[in-house]
């Protein structure tokens, strides 16, 4: 998410780099603090299953609210979309990203669930290494063939949208 978030910021108002910098760090921050004390808490209170389906119902809401976080800053924009944000403005995009950020860590709560359920998955325990090794192989094959997925969608919309 945060690459994501990245190239969303970069082309809003708010876009100095260590702006975005302390916006990602806050999100490794929730990560970090987060994860070895709310997920053993949440997931002992309801089942895996439904605790990874919460979790996974978070992502399409961040890849939803995420486009407004543009929208928001201009605005709060000086001077059109090309001026800086006034002073209620950047509180309010630094609430709005810190939010974000919480959300999309605690989504990331689904992958220790996953791997819960890939090892309660694998046949025995001597092909459990191999079950981890498949599981990985997709992930990694998901990773290098969606940024060019995407690419190719944006520019595929930039092209029905000038020939509109």
């Amino acid at each position: 998410m945060s690459r994501k978030l990245r190239h969303i910021l970069l082309l809003t108002p708010f876009s100095k780099s260590f702006e975005i910098g302390v916006a990602l760090a806050f999100g490794g921050v929730v990560a970090v603090v987060s994860y070895p004390i709310v997920f053993p808490a949440l997931s002992a209170r309801m089942p895996v299953k439904v605790f990874y389906l919460y979790l996974m119902a978070l992502y399409p809401f961040c890849c939803l609210v995420t486009p407004f976080l543009n929208t928001a800053a201009r605005a709060f924009s000086v001077g059109g979309d090309t001026g800086g944000l006034t002073h209620e403005g950047k509180i309010v995009m630094w609430f709005l990203i810190g939010l974000l950020m919480l959300v999309a860590r605690m989504g990331g709560m689904a992958f220790p669930a996953h791997s819960i359920f890939v090892r309660r998955a694998a046949p025995s325990q001597d092909s459990l290494g191999a079950t981890f090794g498949l599981l990985h192989t997709v992930g990694a094959t998901g990773r290098t063939l969606g940024p060019a997925l995407v690419r190719f969608v944006v520019l595929l919309s930039v092209y029905v949208l000038r020939s509109c």
